[in-house]
Formats: structure tokens, sequence, C-alpha cells
């Protein structure tokens, strides 16, 4: 089944807008450019620095924004997006969650960065599944060392693991106290890897597309 485009379904304030690109998406950057006129595209570099918009673009792996008509966005190809806001729709944030960056904790320094006074929501978009992510000793080996918790998103295969992204970020969301987590594995099932008709994916061909994940609070009658 071909999809055009995928809306995050989770429950949000109505100023709070979302949207995941996939192959069929058509005049992204056209699109963007009616909303948010300075937007431009992290320069992702699997860490975890954040960044708050507006501001000039440095390398960045996540930004947030308590401004309105100010977008958040992040670029995958089998990595795992992830957009967070809050009840009250006061910020909106965008995360680029490949293995590296999760491993380094930018969940962690996204949601101590942002200053909210009500619960956080978190969707998880889509990403390179588990069956399909094989990993080396060295990798769990960081987790190990990083982050104990997550060594459940951990397979073994043969003499490598398959690592889940999305569970290692569902369990690093709820050691965050998150609760409303929404998305890939959860409440939507994707996988770049498998669905060649509607995602990107590195590990699949060295594709050099990417999805575009998109979020920003939204200008009353805009």
């Amino acid at each position: 089944m071909t999809i055009e485009a995928i809306f995050p379904d989770w429950e949000v304030p109505p100023n709070i807008k979302a949207i995941q690109t996939t192959r069929h998406s058509k005049n992204v950057i056209k699109y963007i450019n009616k909303i948010d006129l300075n937007f431009d595209f992290l320069k992702q570099v699997h860490g975890k620095t954040v960044i708050e918009l507006p501001s000039k673009q440095a390398p960045a792996d996540a930004a947030f924004s308590y401004a309105k008509n100010t977008i958040c966005a992040v670029r995958t190809a089998d990595c795992l997006p992830i957009l967070l806001t809050n009840e009250s729709g006061s910020f909106v944030a965008a995360i680029h969650a490949g293995w590296r960056g999760l491993c380094a904790g930018v969940i962690e320094k996204t949601i101590k960065t942002i200053k909210t006074n009500s619960q956080i929501t978190a969707w998880l978009g889509p990403c390179i599944s588990q069956a399909n992510f094989e990993v080396g000793a060295e990798v769990y080996e960081q987790f190990l060392e990083m982050d104990k918790n997550t060594l459940s998103a951990f397979q073994k295969y043969e003499n490598k693991y398959k690592l889940s992204l999305s569970l290692a970020s569902q369990i690093k969301l709820e050691k965050l106290k998150i609760k409303k987590i929404y998305g890939n594995s959860i409440t939507q099932n994707y996988c770049t890897y498998d669905d060649i008709d509607n995602f990107y994916s590195y590990r699949r061909g060295r594709d050099m597309g990417r999805m575009v994940s998109l979020i920003w609070i939204q200008e009353e009658n805009f």
C-alpha cells in the first residue's frame, strides 16, 4: 500500500502539528517554507548535541522550540525519529536517534534541556526493525557500559546482536517518567528496511534518500 505521508496517532493539543514523510511525499521543502521561512535542516552527526530553535544551525541531532511556526525536523533512513511535545502544547522537539546517539544519551539530554510544567508525550517514527538491524558485540558492550536498562532491546544472534531502536528508546523514555508514548512498535508498526515501497533504507542498499519528521506549534488562524 502506498503511503504518501504519516500523521502521528497521538493525543496532543490541536496547535501541535506533525508529519512524517515517505518516498511518496512531494514538495516537502515548498510546504515547509509556507510555515517557516527560516527553516534549515540540522547538520546531523550521530551525537547528542541539542539546539533550541530559532537559531543559527550547528551540528546537532535534536532540536526543540517554544516558538510558533518554527519547525523542528530530523532526517532518517533507518535511524529512529522521535517527536516530542507536552499536554499544554508549549514546546515541540525532534530527535535523530541512531544507535550512537541513543547510546550517548541524546534522548536524556533533550528532555533534560527542555523546560516544561506538563506531561511530555512522545511519538516514535519509522525505523529499521530489530529483525533487520544486526550490530556487533562492541555496540552491545557500549550500551552495557552506558545504560544497562536497554539490554533487553538486544537479541543474541550467532556471534552478534540484533537491536531494537524503538524498544531501547521506549525504555529510556519510560525511565525519564514519560508515560504517553506512541508510534512505532507500540501503536503503529513500520520497518524502513522491509517496506521498500514507502521508505528509504541505508542498510538495504546504501539508499541516499531520507524521510523527514516534522513538528511545529501552529500559530492561531494560520
